[in-house]
């Protein structure tokens, strides 16, 4: 699996791979106008085995994604939810929001450049943050204390 990693170019990672570009830039490696680069080749260009950053990459999705979330116990799947998107979601968005603004700064003149995509970002964020804050407010507390259907039913 990382030596597909190590073969694909940095631009289709970053587009593929959620938080791929918190890896790159932690290797300083240039996804954007470098972006055609191979990971391999983009690595050894900082003298880095392409091994190391394939395996910080293949580190960012969690095998707990395949669990079977049916009969886990509430509060379980709660924490599950709110590590696993909630706490991404906000730590994810701002970069997002960044780098949609530094590619309409770079390259905004050019026709194929998705100028207002950052503000997009910017709404979405909102929208979803306010959505999350009433699960944690309200819904999550509620199964919590073991309230099913019908009465969760109005939150969910």
């Amino acid at each position: 699996m990382s030596t597909d990693l190590i073969d694909q170019t940095l631009g289709n990672l970053a587009c593929s791979l959620p938080g791929a570009t918190r890896v790159f830039r932690h290797y300083r490696l240039d996804f954007c106008c470098g972006g055609d680069l191979s990971l391999g080749e983009a690595a050894r260009r900082i003298g880095v085995e392409p091994q190391v950053i394939a395996e910080a990459l293949l580190a960012l999705e969690p095998e707990e994604a395949q669990r079977d979330w049916r009969n886990v116990p509430a509060g379980e799947l709660i924490d599950y939810l709110l590590a696993r998107f909630h706490e991404r979601h906000r730590d994810q968005f701002p970069e997002l929001i960044r780098l949609a603004s530094r590619v309409e700064q770079v390259h905004g003149s050019r026709p194929e450049c998705p100028n207002g995509l950052a503000q997009h970002l910017w709404h979405m964020q909102q929208e979803l943050e306010s959505h999350m804050l009433k699960e944690e407010q309200v819904l999550f507390p509620m199964l919590q204390r073991g309230m099913r259907f019908p009465q969760a039913q109005g939150p969910i």
